[in-house]
């Protein structure tokens, strides 16, 4: 497998992006790429009143920066196994499904802002899937 690719993080246009491509990344010879794998996200037991209860991560910026890893590893990965669909990245988001939804769709302006500072040439994931479509 080739190295992950470069996010320079200044290169960000967002605040919020650059707080996140911190926590997404590895220092690989004094250059940020992408981590090979997910952040660590510790869950705690919270009481739900519909349920009983639900699992949260304990540092919810924490399950952020899992559900923006997975949504830039799956558009930019040089690891084959991160293009598959990520229909449960927001599982790692605090809050109830339809909050955590709610969440993931403010935090895909986050992952654009990431994923749009790396060359396009190196979107692994974004060339996969279309030479699979039959678009590239």
């Amino acid at each position: 497998m080739s190295q992950m690719p470069k996010i320079e993080i200044e290169r960000i246009a967002t605040e919020a992006g650059r707080k996140f491509a911190a926590l997404i990344t590895t220092n690989r010879g004094g250059v940020n790429v992408l981590r090979a794998s997910k952040p660590k996200v510790e869950k705690i037991k919270v009481p739900d009143d519909r349920y009983g209860y639900h699992y949260e991560p304990a540092d919810p910026d924490a399950g952020r920066a899992a559900y923006i890893w997975r949504m830039v590893a799956f558009q930019i990965s040089t690891n084959h196994r991160h293009h598959c669909m990520p229909c449960t990245a927001d599982f790692d988001l605090p809050g109830t499904c339809a909050e955590s939804r709610a969440e993931a769709k403010a935090l895909d302006d986050v992952v654009a802002s990431i994923v749009d500072s790396v060359p396009k040439e190196q979107w692994h994931g974004v060339l996969r899937w279309g030479r699979a479509y039959g678009i590239i």
